[in-house]
């Protein structure tokens, strides 16, 4: 089992402190275990949340940081985040 990290979180692009952090002392917590998969076929990752966010936003969250965490693992490499959508609709 993994406990969340700054150094893992900023690879991750999760800023400690948004959130997402472990929450020294406050009762919330992100952990991360990794064991192997049945078969042989790689890696199982379970990741436990228990953050004060409501279901669907945890759920996007977790699915956002495996995400990152599986492109992290297979290729060295995080994906940037999409860029933001432009503040003004574009004048045809």
């Amino acid at each position: 089992s993994v406990r969340h990290s700054s150094a893992a979180a900023a690879d991750l692009g999760v800023a400690p402190g948004d959130g997402s952090d472990a929450g020294h002392g406050t009762g919330h917590e992100v952990a991360l275990s990794l064991a192997p998969a049945p078969q042989d076929l790689g890696t199982e990752a379970t990741l436990r949340l228990d953050l004060p966010v409501p279901g669907l936003a945890a759920g996007a969250l977790a699915f956002t940081l495996l995400y990152r965490l599986r492109a992290l693992l297979q290729t060295g490499e995080v994906p940037p985040p999409p860029p933001p959508p432009a503040a003004r609709a574009a004048e045809h």
